[in-house]
């Protein structure tokens, strides 16, 4: 029996891009749009939506760990330099145009009732330098607001930068590697958990790195008994009733549960990247888990999830129905047809010619590429 892996995609769409992972990415998306727009237009609902940085953070480690395991023959300095320019080229151009869009527009807010939101040359300084912490526990004022929501790329500019060296040089081809790297992350996230203040525990590198430890680990297994022996031991009802629970969990986290506190701490943050793990397992051994991951709709929303968590905190607020002077449910629709629109040019123009010149036309279906 082998491992209903997903096969390559289609010509003309991104080589060899595991279909359900973008639908995880979809579900994280609209969790941290639903978290951050019923904070703005309609308060009170959907107050756990912000696990879906979670999602996306277990996500990152599964990825990046599986594209440094493919690299590995080519470690040291270089490699690392040419990883690091992958990032820069996948990551910067839609964030410099939307910290540009937002600089100009704002600075034509003197006299209006946008005036308050104008940010500063240090506020953009510090998000377009992915100094989170500085800009989380910093007062910063409202305009800092615009950009803020870059903290997690700092988190994830950490990972880049200490990850590749630890994998390559210790962990890659060590048996069992994956075991010690759940140790490492439960370690972390209990320490983090009890010592750190709740803004230094939400927004630090240091206590997010036991969620990017949980994918990490899951790519490490993978790797280490090869991706078709990693879930074959898994039924295949048994895979699709994990990813139900799975999704059921995340579900009502997002519509009901709180985004901070005890219950985050000691439970949603160590639950959310175990629900994740089983729809990335899921994905890969069930294929009617696959199919409803991988659904068009899905898929185009998580192709262009990152164009979307970009743009639609500063649109929410730059168009928010005490700027505007309108009507909550106008300056919502307003929100939203701004952000499908500006984030569809910004994922075909500056994320999408990325991909068309970095994926190789033919790689086994089961290499997981970002």
């Amino acid at each position: 029996m082998t491992s209903p892996v997903p096969a390559p995609v289609a010509a003309g769409e991104h080589p060899v891009r595991v279909g359900h992972l973008d639908g995880i990415r979809a579900l994280a998306i609209l969790a941290v749009v639903s978290f951050h727009w019923n904070k703005g237009v309609f308060p009170g609902m959907f107050r756990g939506g912000s696990v879906g940085v979670d999602v996306f953070l277990t996500l990152s480690g599964f990825l990046i760990t599986s594209i440094l395991l493919r690299r590995r023959g080519t470690s040291g300095r270089q490699g690392f330099a040419r990883f690091i320019r992958a990032r820069l080229h996948r990551l910067y151009p839609a964030l410099a145009a939307m910290a540009g869009l937002v600089v100009v527009v704002t600075l034509a807010a003197n006299g209006t009732p946008a005036d308050p939101l104008r940010p500063s040359v240090a506020s953009v300084a510090v998000s377009m330098g992915q100094v989170s912490w500085i800009a989380v526990t910093g007062n910063w004022g409202s305009h800092a607001q615009l950009l803020i929501h870059c903290w997690t790329l700092a988190v994830e500019w950490t990972f880049y930068a200490v990850w590749p060296w630890v994998l390559w040089r210790f962990l890659a081809d060590r048996r069992r590697a994956w075991l010690f790297v759940v140790a490492v992350s439960v370690l972390v996230w209990l320490v983090c958990a009890a010592v750190l203040p709740w803004q230094w525990f939400y927004a630090s590198p240091l206590a997010r790195s036991a969620q990017l430890g949980a994918g990490c680990a899951v790519a490490l297994y993978m790797h280490e008994r090869g991706p078709t022996r990693a879930v074959q031991g898994l039924g295949r009802t048994t895979a699709a009733s994990l990813a139900a629970l799975s999704v059921g969990f995340l579900g009502w986290w997002t519509v009901f549960g709180p985004q901070a506190g005890a219950s985050y701490k000691w439970f949603a943050f160590a639950l959310v990247p175990i629900a994740t793990i089983g729809l990335i397992v899921g994905g890969f051994r069930s294929p009617l888990v696959a199919r409803l991951l991988s659904v068009p709709v899905l898929r185009g929303i998580g192709l262009a999830s990152y164009s979307v968590y970009l743009w639609h905190v500063p649109l929410m607020l730059l168009l928010g129905h005490e700027v505007i002077g309108s009507s909550r449910g106008t300056s919502a629709l307003l929100v939203l047809v701004t952000t499908v629109a500006l984030s569809t040019l910004s994922y075909w123009f500056l994320e999408r010619p990325y991909f068309r010149k970095r994926l190789p036309a033919a790689e086994p279906a089961h290499v997981p590429v970002e």
